[in-house]
């Protein structure tokens, strides 16, 4: 025998990559105010739509209150994102008594390696964990307990580099 669920609070998320390929030339012009942008994105959201109608069981569909057509990334919401998962890291390293700033160079190549369209904000935790939290490990390793440190963390000369 089953067990009765009540779903009356709930939030049920579906996500699906159905109409990915007209979101993606969407991608290709860009997300400029001007009427003519604006037009498009409602064609392509239109098109979208349609795909998902002839995709899914109309049974389905009905049982949905919203569907929501995200875009993609733009460099900006990366680089708030690049911006929230360094003050993150830097709150972790203040609780071992390491205070980590990060310099405009640093978070700007962080934010140019970690855009990518396709592939969301995936790219940025990736960066974090191969470029800046060694670094920021390996400054934890070596310091005193005793007393805190700071660190300010630049990039230059193709690189992330550890300032004192």
């Amino acid at each position: 025998k089953g067990r009765e669920i009540d779903f009356t609070n709930a939030i049920i998320v579906l996500t699906s990559n159905i109409g990915l390929e007209e979101l993606n030339k969407l991608s290709e012009i860009g997300f400029a105010a001007d009427k003519k942008s604006l037009n498009k994105i409602q064609r392509t959201e239109s098109l979208i739509q349609e795909e998902l109608e002839t995709t899914l069981a109309p049974e389905l569909l009905n049982r949905l209150d919203q569907t929501i057509i995200y875009r993609h990334l733009s460099p900006k919401d990366i680089q708030k994102i690049v911006k929230q998962k360094l003050a993150l890291l830097a709150k972790r390293a203040k609780e071992k008594g390491l205070t980590v700033s990060f310099t405009p160079a640093a978070i700007k190549k962080l934010t140019e390696k970690s855009f990518n369209p396709l592939k969301g904000a995936r790219l940025v935790e990736n960066y974090l964990k191969e470029e800046i939290e060694p670094l920021v490990a390996e400054q934890l390793l070596t310091s005193s307990r005793k007393t805190s440190s700071k660190i300010k963390i630049t990039y230059s000369g193709e690189i992330f580099r550890l300032q004192s």
